[in-house]
């Protein structure tokens, strides 16, 4: 398998390109349709399906957007152990700290756009919070 490197900086598969060659201006009409273009093999398949950890995520945030506590508090039982490993290095505010990211969680979760991947998701706002809780931290430190 080769790759082509686009003006643009966008890598090409050599069957992509192969399968633009046939796509022109002026034979837009030859073109194969979708449902007759055969699938590429699985070893050229880089989309990874949903783990069953994924799909449980993604269950849990569409029942606590249809407004179910129990599925927050699912949540909250599943990642806090997560969040308190992450935020290790804030010992003295530990709890704010994970109070503050499921507060966050909460209202952030209609802006999950993959509700796959809400480890991910959880991760990247408790290193904003513990950012945050660490300049305050100086802040306060230098202004003693």
């Amino acid at each position: 398998m080769s790759l082509a490197i686009a003006p643009q900086g966008f890598v090409f598969h050599d069957r992509l390109i192969a399968a633009l060659e046939h796509v022109t201006p002026q034979n837009t009409n030859s073109a194969q349709p979708a449902s007759e273009i055969p699938p590429p093999p699985a070893s050229e398949v880089r989309f990874k399906p949903p783990t069953q950890k994924g799909r449980e995520d993604a269950a849990l945030v569409r029942a606590v957007l249809a407004g179910d506590e129990r599925a927050f508090r699912a949540i909250w039982n599943k990642y806090v152990a997560l969040v308190r490993s992450k935020l290790g290095h804030v010992r003295r505010d530990i709890d704010d700290c994970v109070q503050e990211v499921f507060v966050r969680l909460h209202g952030r979760l209609p802006y999950l756009r993959d509700h796959t991947a809400l480890s991910s998701f959880i991760i990247g706002i408790t290193l904003r919070v513990a950012g945050t809780e660490l300049r305050r931290r100086r802040a306060r430190r230098g202004s003693c």
